[in-house]
């Protein structure tokens, strides 16, 4: 292992206008982004937030995601080592058209939240007949 494999990574602190509303920081979750003929596949890392505490919102082309850790569980913890810092996670992305809104799955394992896209019927690949 060289040194570059063991440096950490920061987490990228979400820039807010106006009032925090929270006790505690609010990250943009880091997230993997990649696709096949049939969906968007996004895979978005939220460690130590449980499924119940994940909101996922579509708005006018907007998606939403708000995942919020519970401070209280780390009440009076006195880490050896941490590799992350504590915090909520928020993140949005816009959505084209060629998206089926009505079809979006979500699920959240091992403080991974995995949302597929599914493509509209019209935006797939198709092969042409040639005449």
């Amino acid at each position: 292992m060289t040194a570059k494999e063991l440096e950490l990574k920061d987490k990228k602190e979400l820039e807010t206008k106006g009032e925090k509303t929270y006790s505690c920081k609010v990250y943009v979750p880091d997230t993997d982004i990649y696709e096949d003929d049939k969906a968007i596949f996004l895979d978005i890392d939220i460690p130590g937030v449980s499924k119940k505490d994940v909101t996922v919102k579509l708005d006018n082309n907007i998606l939403s995601i708000d995942a919020k850790i519970r401070p209280e569980e780390y009440d009076g913890l006195q880490p050896l080592y941490g590799e992350y810092n504590v915090g909520h996670y928020f993140r949005e992305f816009k959505i084209g058209e060629r998206v089926e809104q009505d079809k979006i799955d979500a699920n959240v394992n091992n403080g991974v939240l995995h949302l597929t896209l599914h493509k509209l019927e019209k935006a797939q690949p198709r092969q042409i007949p040639i005449k």
